[in-house]
């Protein structure tokens, strides 16, 4: 079953059951019961490269911060980006973008209006800083030497 948009009237939302057909329940009975219904939680391990800086945010009076991985490795066509929250057992973690994550954590996949999310939240994290970029011109020339042979 998902939500696939809302239901005529106010505070209804229209749903597609898992047979196809659509319904229209009230938001209270959809937000409390059916909603974590179609949410699976299991737990998963990750490893991916950060792709923004960490974004930081307050949840329950608890200075959180949320990161995006691209998991290296995910089977399948597209690769979901990832968005990992940190709390704050992991606020002296440094972590930037590009740097490489190995987390594990509840996974969830919660769809909302047919779109789904990849969300995890921590329970062991490990950080592999990413490689300091030269910030001046590299001066590394090529010398080409016609006689080389590889030895193929």
């Amino acid at each position: 079953m998902i939500a696939i948009g809302p239901g005529p009237g106010p505070k209804n939302v229209l749903v597609e059951l898992d047979d196809g057909s659509k319904t229209v329940v009230p938001y209270a009975i959809w937000k409390h019961k059916l909603s974590k219904e179609n949410q699976i939680a299991t737990y998963k391990p990750f490893l991916g490269f950060v792709q923004f800086e960490p974004n930081e945010r307050e949840v329950n009076d608890q200075a959180i911060r949320d990161v995006v991985i691209k998991p290296i490795g995910y089977a399948g066509d597209e690769v979901p980006n990832i968005r990992v929250t940190l709390w704050p057992e992991f606020k002296d973690v440094i972590l930037g973008q590009g740097d490489l994550l190995a987390v594990d954590g509840k996974y969830t996949t919660p769809n909302v209006k047919g779109k789904v999310y990849h969300n995890l939240s921590a329970t062991s994290v490990v950080v592999i800083p990413s490689a300091t970029k030269a910030t001046d011109g590299v001066d590394n020339p090529v010398e080409e030497d016609e006689d080389f042979d590889p030895g193929f």
